[in-house]
């Protein structure tokens, strides 16, 4: 399976078998000893793939921990496997879009990322992107994941700053920083507990303040005709 993975990476998933077997050690006809043809081949690859960056993009998260931390470490979880397995990375992507992955091997990969779809659905509750369908915030948020990565590989000296500011874009898209203000509001009002406004002053990703004037509007521009 690694030999396939190193194979479809550098010439694509139109590789002749017969050069898949070179570089797994085997015959061509050994090669089809563990897998009946190429879209099998294809289809268990896709799914260890999938399942490997899963498991990887998990690694140490806490499940009692507040949500945006939990968000952050599957974040850096995924892109340090990325940095780390460039060619698997290459390889996904091409079996991504590929016809030939069955799908059961598709849905056995959405069963992989069962756990990482509940922290992106519980990260958008709150946030502008709830009532958007799911799989179109999963399609954003896998752009945004793979110009970041692309970025963190061409730039590797610059790769945690551009993980951070992929994660920060991630975050203004779900609206997490929000989520956290209401989450703690919500905390305040439960204990009877009084709280200034926990946005103003609040340290944003860009390194402002919420509630600072930008654009000649307190808290952000103001929606309006474009000048």
């Amino acid at each position: 399976m690694a030999a396939a993975a190193r194979v479809i990476a550098t010439q694509g998933l139109s590789a002749p078998t017969a050069v898949i077997a070179r570089e797994a050690g085997v015959s061509n006809g050994s090669l089809f000893t563990y897998f009946e043809t190429k879209a099998d081949l294809f289809s268990q690859l896709y799914l260890e793939l999938k399942t490997g960056m899963a498991v990887a993009s998990l690694e140490g998260l806490a499940v009692q921990a507040p949500l945006r931390e939990q968000l952050s470490r599957l974040w850096s979880n995924w892109m340090r496997w990325a940095m780390s397995n460039p060619g698997k990375r290459r390889a996904l992507a091409q079996l991504d879009v590929s016809d030939d992955i069955t799908q059961e091997s598709r849905a056995a990969s959405h069963q992989a990322m069962t756990e990482v779809a509940g922290v992106l659905e519980r990260a958008r509750a709150d946030g502008p992107m709830r009532d958007t369908p799911m799989a179109f915030v999963v399609a954003i948020m896998n752009s945004l994941a793979e110009a970041t990565m692309d970025f963190m590989i061409s730039d590797p000296a610059n790769a945690d700053e551009h993980s951070r500011a992929g994660f920060d874009a991630l975050c203004r898209m779900l609206g997490c920083l929000f989520f956290s203000m209401r989450a703690w509001c919500r905390l305040g009002t439960a204990q009877g507990v009084h709280h200034h406004r926990p946005d103003v002053g609040h340290r944003l990703p860009d390194g402002s303040r919420a509630g600072e004037a930008r654009h000649g509007h307190p808290g952000g521009p103001r929606p309006g005709k474009a000048r």
